[in-house]
Formats: structure tokens, sequence, C-alpha cells
């Protein structure tokens, strides 16, 4: 089917013109095949950046593990250091009590006299001795309390330290956790991009593959052409034919040669293109029959109308409403305007070919 309507194209056209097109569907090939390569090199360089990412990741996530550690033994430190000082608060309390009453024991014993001391203990050394006990009993309590105060002190600066060191690992930790989310956020929209950019490079390689199919039917469709142009053709002629206008809308871009401001290239305009309101009707603008309607690659929805002499061309439609075969006569709706969400817009592309050329339309059509 494609490769009749490529024939019907190529013979109602010169040779020169669709060597023309056939140029124009390789330049888009090459570009096409250079945006591929772009995008292969994109891919490559996302999945680097997505690798390098998820190492940082790992890193990330041992530097958490090791605080989460760390922050397990400072709590099992604070712990221990809680009952060490209460130990030591309990000894310390004993100790006091034990000094307060060694104290008063030793406040209530009356230094004995010399004469008491022989009479009731036989020796003045004995009588003292009970005092002098009493006494060191009281110094090594009170170096003991000392010494355990000190004790209780340390720990309770151990016990702040730890402490501190809780609350900066937990700050660490908290920094670490951000730059972890911050580093998931955009490895997530690395991943998207990579989904993205392998999609549109399946929807390059299968768009090549229908270019490269299309150039291949184009060449073998030139080289019959070239034979048949070599045959005598019939001689067709437009002269005194007044035909209908297409549309009602303003035309945009005229028959012939046009420069394109952008891109600083020349191209052939093989017709007329018509603006016109989105959902307008399309008129044949002569009876016929319909040789084609349906899409064709790079002109949209399509109809070709066979006028017994000439064709006319009407592309980049919306909606249609003729089938092929189907007999039209001069004023029949054929289609209707594209919207303004399609790609070309509500534009009308418009072609009359005679005798295998193209003509400029606005010598047939009055506007």
């Amino acid at each position: 089917m494609l490769t009749w309507i490529l024939t019907l194209l190529l013979l109602s056209g010169s040779v020169k013109n669709y060597r023309e097109k056939l140029k124009k569907l390789e330049a888009e090939l090459q570009t096409t095949r250079s945006r591929l390569k772009k995008l292969k090199a994109r891919e490559a360089d996302l999945k680097e950046e997505i690798k390098y990412l998820n190492r940082e990741e790992e890193i990330l996530r041992s530097m958490i593990q090791i605080l989460q550690e760390r922050e397990k033994e400072l709590k099992q430190e604070l712990l221990e250091l809680d009952r060490g000082i209460s130990t030591a608060e309990n000894i310390l309390d004993t100790s006091l009590l034990k000094m307060r009453g060694g104290l008063i024991a030793l406040y209530r014993t009356r230094k004995p006299s010399f004469l008491e001391a022989l009479v009731n203990t036989g020796s003045l050394y004995k009588a003292f001795d009970k005092v002098r006990a009493s006494r060191l009993l009281l110094e090594r309590e009170k170096k003991y309390y000392e010494k355990i105060l000190k004790a209780k002190r340390n720990l309770t600066r151990f016990k702040e330290e730890r402490a501190k060191d809780l609350t900066e690992l937990a700050a660490i930790k908290d920094e670490i956790l951000r730059k972890k989310r911050r580093l998931e956020a955009t490895e997530r929209k690395k991943r998207k991009k990579l989904r993205s950019i392998k999609s549109e490079k399946r929807a390059k390689e299968k768009y090549i593959k229908k270019l490269e199919a299309s150039i291949r039917d184009l060449e073998k469709l030139i080289k019959k052409l070239e034979k048949k142009r070599k045959k005598p053709q019939k001689i067709y002629t437009l002269k005194g034919k007044k035909l209908l206008k297409p549309v009602d809308g303003r035309v945009i871009s005229y028959f012939g040669t046009l420069w394109h401001p952008k891109y600083k290239t020349k191209t052939r305009n093989n017709g007329i293109d018509i603006r016109a309101k989105p959902g307008d009707f399309v008129l044949a603008v002569e009876s016929g029959q319909v040789a084609y309607s349906g899409d064709f690659l790079g002109y949209g929805n399509m109809v070709i109308i066979d006028h017994g002499g000439f064709f006319s061309i009407y592309s980049g439609l919306g909606e249609l409403f003729v089938r092929e075969g189907q007999g039209v006569t001069r004023g029949k709706p054929i289609g209707r305007i594209a919207g303004k969400d399609s790609p070309q817009g509500p534009v009308l592309h418009f072609e009359l070919r005679l005798g295998g050329k193209p003509v400029n339309p606005l010598k047939y059509i009055r506007w």
C-alpha cells in the first residue's frame, strides 16, 4: 500500500523534486542519528553519575552505622557512669554518717584525768589510747570520704563530657542523614532522566528504522520513475480552469523557493500553506476520484484527488471524510482543518500537480 502511494506521488511530480525529498529524508536521518549518538553518550554519563551516587550513599550508610554504634557505646557509658555516681553518693552518705557518729562519740568522750587513768585503767597510756584510736578512725574515714568525693567528681565530669559527645554525635548523624536524603533525591531524578532518555532513544531508533525504510522505498521508486520518464507522456493543461478555494483563510506560505531565516537555508514549496480556523471544512477544488486518503509520513492526514489530468493534494488535515476510490464532486467537504494543538496548527498544505510537475495553485484559484 505504502509503495503504491509513493509511486502515485512520484508519478505526479518531477524526479528532481523527489530527489530533493530524498535528500531531506537523508538529512533528517543524519540529524536523528546524531541525536541518538548524543542520547547514548548522555545515557552513559548518567549511568556513571548514578554509579558514583550509589558509592557515595554506601559510604554515608557506613558512616551512619559507625555513628550509631558509637552512639550506643556512649549511651552505655552514660548508664555505667550514672551507676558509678549513684554508688559513690551512697558510699559518701554512709561515710558521712560514720564521721558524724564518730565526731559525736568523740565529743561525748571526756578526756580522763591523770588520777582517773591510773585508777581505772592502771596505765596512763591505755587511758589515752581510746581517744587516739577514735581520732585515727575519724581521720581515716575523712580521707576515705575525700577520695570517694573526688571519684564522684571525676565520674560527673566524665558524664558531662560523654553527654556533650553524644549531642555532637547526634548533630553529625543528622547532617549525614540529610545529605543521604539529598543524594537519594538526586539519584531518583537521575534515574527518572535515564528512563526518559532510554525511552527517547528507543523512539529515535524506531524512527530511524522507519526513515531508512522510507528512503529505501524512495530510492527504488525513483529508479522506476527514471525509466518511466523515457516513455512519452500525455500532456494535460489547466488553462482556463477556475478552481474553488480549498478552504477560507490566509495564505502564509507561497509556491516557490522559500528562505528560512533561522536555519539560513533555501527550501522548495511545491504548493501553498493556508492558515484557517480549526475545524473548518476543506473542499474538493474540482470533481474527481480519491486516489489516496490517510496518514502519510511527513504530511500528516492527506487526501489526493485524481481529476483526470491533474492531481490536487490536501495535507495536514485533522479529520478525513472520504476514502480511497470514492468519487467526489466539486465543493464537497473532504475533511476538516486540524486544531491548534496539532504539530502544524490549523494550516492546510495544498498542491496541484500537472503532468507530473507541481504548479502554482494561485494561478488557478482566486483569493
